[in-house]
């Protein structure tokens, strides 16, 4: 069976194929150049957003929707069933988190809602460093399981992730003592000469 799913993967040669190519983290400004790009099925998908999303409480920051600044919010996660477990969920969240780093808005945290009976993914978030903050009762979603949509009540869980930029390795060491921002900068120019 893997066999016939790697059959039905193309190689893509040329990077204009793909839609908004220069947006994606691995373009040609990326230190990732090595990264081949295939055509194929879609085993998983999420998205990242600005939403205006209050927390209430301590959640409350310079950052926060009660100032009329959204905050990113992560939505729709998903994984095909047979390719979970293999790192593709957790390559995905990075991804998102990376690029809300990458946003140069000024924001240190990400929020989303996973509804209550999604016990897995609640472990696996809380696993992946997000912190519950409240449960919102009055949520709905569609049921889908008869002839005809109908909306039914559901609870959903918003959690939050503080984010910090990731260490830079040094000679394949981390060097947590380069945590200012002047070293980042200097290594985000380094990596555009040596880019190009």
């Amino acid at each position: 069976e893997d066999d016939n799913k790697r059959k039905r993967l193309t190689a893509i040669e040329d990077e204009r194929e793909i839609m908004n190519f220069d947006q994606l983290l691995t373009g040609k400004n990326s230190s990732q150049s090595d990264i081949k790009y295939v055509a194929g099925e879609i085993v998983g998908y999420c998205e990242v957003s600005e939403k205006n999303f209050g927390l209430g409480g301590n959640f409350e920051s310079n950052n926060s929707s009660k100032g009329g600044k959204p905050r990113p919010y992560l939505s729709n996660l998903s994984v095909v069933e047979y390719a979970r477990k293999s790192g593709i969920g957790s390559t995905l969240l990075d991804a998102c988190e990376e690029a809300v780093l990458n946003w140069n808005s000024g924001h240190t945290e990400i929020v989303l809602q996973v509804e209550e009976d999604n016990q897995s993914a609640i472990k696996w978030y809380k696993r992946r460093g997000w912190k519950f903050v409240f449960a919102d009762p009055t949520c709905r979603r569609y049921d889908t399981s008869g002839f005809f949509l109908r909306e039914s009540r559901i609870t959903k869980y918003a959690m939050i992730k503080r984010l910090e930029p990731k260490q830079f390795r040094v000679n394949g060491n981390d060097d947590s003592s380069k945590d200012d921002f002047g070293f980042y900068f200097v290594k985000k120019i380094r990596d555009s000469f040596s880019n190009n």
